[in-house]
């Protein structure tokens, strides 16, 4: 499968690339449709986000600009206050704060070397080489990122400008941050609610992903059948990776939030579902791709019949449907394998009791593992049974016992994604 990210436009973050490659189909998209006539509210919420934080660098920037005219005076032009702002802003406190930090200490370093550099040594090609050379190298040990170029820019700034600019830049830089710091203390949300929305998405398109597997494994199911099978569980990769994003978003939310420090705030089990859903999604391709390989003759159940078998010798037609009809429990535990995914998907929708959806994940995991025992019996290997599907059968049944495993929460190995909004259990009193 080609990576996601793939064709990514320039200056495009990898989560908008992610939704952009998102295929609705029609039934998805009248979904979200109806959805928004129905809760308008909720379709607002939605898109808040990147509404607040535009409206937080707008604050930002005038608010920078006009403190940077008070405190500098107004015959000064502070354009490098509210550009500070612009760039500090970020999606999260912990964010806003590590960015404000580059910015500062790239401009800092960047007035120091010009000082150092020019006033000891005089301005020349090989002292502006040097000082270049200087805070690049010096970027990259402090590990500015993008702001590494800061520093050499802020030099060549001093050299044209003179050194009352390096004190006008640095002040300009601190209020910018300082401004930025502040709006975003006061606008300062977790993410988790939306986190844990993506989550569930993401089950539900592996959940959907199972469902159309089940569906045709009751009929007479084809090679495209099972291509488009394989192409589903693409997708829902795609899915799982906006929501891996969500998620990360979510986890630097709730660092350093002044809102959260009295509660028991962590985004551990959202991090620990899209773990979980990342084993399933790996599980649920290598049985679509089985399926696919076995309806398009690469393990013997199609092809056309061969003249003795259509005389009765060997095993043609009757013998492939036959084959196809062993398959029918396993179409019923992947059923009840997306009862369990659509289960876990509730789990993470941020109620406060988390015991009826927790309680009904139980039940459809228990559910799954009677049809699973069903469907051992009918594809244990007899005499009749080619060689060439027996590791088959063994992988369907042991990929869809690992993807029950995964999801148990009381004995899988991703019990701590159960409480997806652990912001509603408070600290225990000392």
């Amino acid at each position: 499968m080609a990576s996601p990210c793939r064709g990514r436009r320039p200056g495009m973050s990898t989560k908008d690339h992610l939704r952009e490659q998102r295929t609705l189909t029609p039934n998805e998209l009248l979904r979200r449709l109806t959805a928004v006539l129905r809760h308008p509210w909720r379709y607002l919420r939605t898109i808040g986000r990147p509404t607040a934080q535009t409206a937080k660098v707008t604050v930002a920037c005038a608010l920078s600009w006009q403190l940077a005219l008070w405190l500098l005076g107004s015959d000064h032009h502070p354009v490098l206050a509210p550009l500070t702002a612009l760039f500090t802003v970020q999606l999260t406190i912990y964010g806003t704060l590590r960015q404000a930090g580059r910015q500062i200490a790239g401009v800092l370093i960047g007035v120091a070397v010009a000082l150092l550099f020019f006033q000891q040594f005089g301005v020349n090609w090989l002292t502006v080489g040097g000082a270049v050379g200087t805070c690049l190298t010096a970027g990259r040990l402090l590990r500015l990122g993008a702001q590494a170029h800061e520093v050499p820019t802020t030099v060549l700034l001093v050299v044209g400008s003179g050194a009352s600019y390096g004190t006008s830049r640095f002040l300009d830089t601190l209020i910018g941050a300082g401004v930025g710091i502040a709006v975003n203390l006061l606008v300062s949300p977790s993410h988790l609610r939306r986190a844990g929305r993506s989550v569930r998405s993401a089950s539900d398109a592996l959940a959907t992903t199972v469902r159309s597997m089940a569906t045709g494994l009751a009929g007479e199911w084809t090679a495209e059948q099972a291509q488009d099978w394989l192409s589903q569980s693409h997708r829902a990769a795609a899915e799982l990776d906006l929501a891996r994003s969500e998620v990360g978003d979510a986890a630097e939310g709730v660092r350093l939030n002044p809102r959260q420090l009295k509660r028991a705030i962590t985004a551990t089990p959202l991090v620990e579902a899209v773990l979980c859903l990342s084993h399933v999604c790996d599980q649920v391709q290598a049985m679509a791709r089985g399926l696919y390989d076995l309806a398009a003759g690469g393990r013997v159940l199609p092809g056309p019949p061969s003249e003795e078998a259509e005389e009765g010798e060997g095993s043609g037609a009757d013998g492939r449907s036959g084959r196809r009809e062993v398959l029918l429990p396993l179409g019923h535990l992947l059923a009840r394998t997306g009862d369990c995914l659509e289960a876990f998907g509730r789990v993470h929708t941020g109620r406060a009791d988390l015991e009826e959806p927790v309680r009904a994940l139980c039940e459809a995991i228990d559910w799954a593992h009677e049809r699973h025992a069903e469907a051992a019996r009918a594809l244990t290997p007899g005499p009749d049974t080619p060689a060439a599907l027996w590791p088959l059968y063994g992988t369907l049944l042991d990929e869809a016992h690992r993807i029950l495993r995964e999801l148990d929460p009381e004995h899988g190995p991703h019990r701590q994604s159960i409480h997806p909004q652990p912001d509603r259990i408070p600290l225990p009193q000392q």
